[in-house]
């Protein structure tokens, strides 16, 4: 006869060592893209850049309102008007001549300067015409002392000095006159007979009073 006999398991044995590692196996399929990670810490600032290209300009804006007035500006310097040989001055000049009657030169009023000397003439005439000099005028001091203050000219251009009949009148110097004496005919002789004068240049306007009396 057989006889069957089963026998009851045992108690689980304790754990064994680790195996060694297995071969790398293939790569596995790509993933699903995760989350968006937590913002990272300011890095540092970075290098200056290169400067732009200029932008192009602005439509001009539209015109702003009038402004106000300004307070009214404190009063200005006195200007100066002084006479200048090389620039013109930034003013009204007048000219006066004086006549001195005499061999010496007069002198110009307070705060004029001469412009040129010479000697005093009144009258000329020439080739059948006359012309009379403004003694106030600078016409009438002539730089040069000349018989014949004058020329004639004609149309080919040829000028001659007393011709016809041509007289000068000169304004005379206090000076003795001799009636007996001969004619003068140098003009050394006559210089000393004839006024001095001087044209003079200023700022001030020159008024001439008449008393209509003797003083």
């Amino acid at each position: 006869a057989v006889v069957s006999t089963q026998s009851t398991g045992g108690a689980p044995g304790n754990d064994g060592l680790p195996g060694m590692d297995g071969a790398k196996g293939e790569m596995g399929p790509k993933g699903e893209r995760g989350d968006p990670g937590v913002d990272g810490a300011d890095g540092p600032p970075g290098e200056k850049g290169m400067p732009g290209q200029k932008g192009l300009g602005g439509i001009k804006g539209q015109k702003g309102e009038k402004g106000s007035s300004g307070e009214k500006g404190d009063r200005g310097n006195d200007g100066e008007c002084n006479i200048d040989d090389f620039y013109p001055c930034n003013c009204d000049t007048h000219v006066v001549t004086r006549h001195s009657q005499s061999e010496t030169l007069p002198e110009c009023p307070a705060e004029f300067t001469s412009l040129w000397t010479g000697y005093s003439l009144v009258f000329f005439e020439g080739n059948g015409y006359g012309l009379s000099q403004d003694l106030g005028d600078a016409g009438s001091c002539m730089e040069d002392f000349q018989l014949m203050p004058f020329m004639q000219c004609s149309a080919s251009d040829v000028c001659r000095h007393g011709v016809r009949t041509d007289k000068s009148f000169w304004l005379a110097a206090n000076q003795g006159t001799d009636f007996m004496s001969k004619p003068m005919n140098n003009i050394d002789e006559i210089l000393p007979h004839i006024s001095r004068c001087r044209v003079c240049m200023g700022t001030k306007f020159i008024v001439t009073r008449h008393s209509f009396k003797n003083l």
